[in-house]
């Protein structure tokens, strides 16, 4: 079967430099195939060596005018392909920011899927960002 999760927050987040976004809504899901426990920030990807699509969007800005960047990672590391930079025009000047990558599951560590900020400044994400996870083989 298809497999596919939604997960948005209904809350803005600042996100510090290192850290990840959580999710408090489950706006979708299908069958068994991935897992989110609420007001976290990993989506575990269940099928083995299963391939899926994550999309991610959000309306984000910063305190100050200054490059922010968030990427998508997995198990924790960095996918660099994935890496979304908005600078604001002014303090807290509000822009979008999103990216489609396809990764494949690994066993062992590289099997959960986050949003990180891998930039040097605080990332605000206004609130109702989605993340979206379809396993597609």
């Amino acid at each position: 079967g298809m497999f596919m999760i939604s997960l948005s927050n209904t809350a803005a987040q600042t996100i510090a430099v290192g850290q990840t976004l959580t999710f408090n809504t489950v706006i979708l899901k299908t069958g068994c195939g991935e897992c989110h426990r609420k007001n976290t920030g990993s989506v575990k990807l269940c099928a083995k060596n299963g391939i899926y699509e994550i999309s991610f969007s959000a309306n984000v800005t910063a305190a100050t005018a200054t490059p922010i960047q968030l990427s998508l990672a997995i198990g924790g590391d960095i996918l660099p392909e994935s890496t979304m930079v908005y600078t604001p025009a002014a303090a807290n000047a509000v822009g979008h920011v999103s990216v489609t990558d396809v990764v494949r599951n690994n066993c062992c560590d590289y099997d959960r899927i986050t949003v990180t900020n891998n930039g040097t400044a605080p990332v605000v994400v206004s609130a109702n960002p989605v993340l979206f996870i379809r396993r597609v083989a």
